[in-house]
């Protein structure tokens, strides 16, 4: 019986007036979504006021609730993420 890969999801979003450092909400990203499939990705940038945090992840729930633990949340964007070889098996595409 083969199992279909699990479905990551891209999750952006604003912390607006963070209470932890970029380096810190990275670190943090990092460590609750270590062991991610298919290469979870994470960057972060930012400073005291505002931090920008893209996340590729199968969990995006964990992502936004360390967002919500960090600062007030704005720009909210979650969309599941697209792999070539979804679009070649539904699309035809080689």
């Amino acid at each position: 019986m083969s199992t279909a890969p699990a479905r990551g999801h891209r999750v952006e979003y604003l912390i607006v007036q963070p209470v932890l450092s970029a380096a810190a909400v990275r670190c943090v990203l990092a460590a609750r979504l270590a062991g991610e499939p298919q290469g979870g990705t994470i960057a972060v940038a930012g400073d005291e006021t505002l931090i920008k945090v893209h996340v590729t992840t199968t969990h995006p729930e964990v992502a936004l609730a360390i967002g919500r633990a960090t600062g007030a949340l704005a720009d909210v964007i979650i969309k599941p993420r697209c792999d070539r070889t979804s679009w070649e098996r539904v699309g035809g595409l080689r």
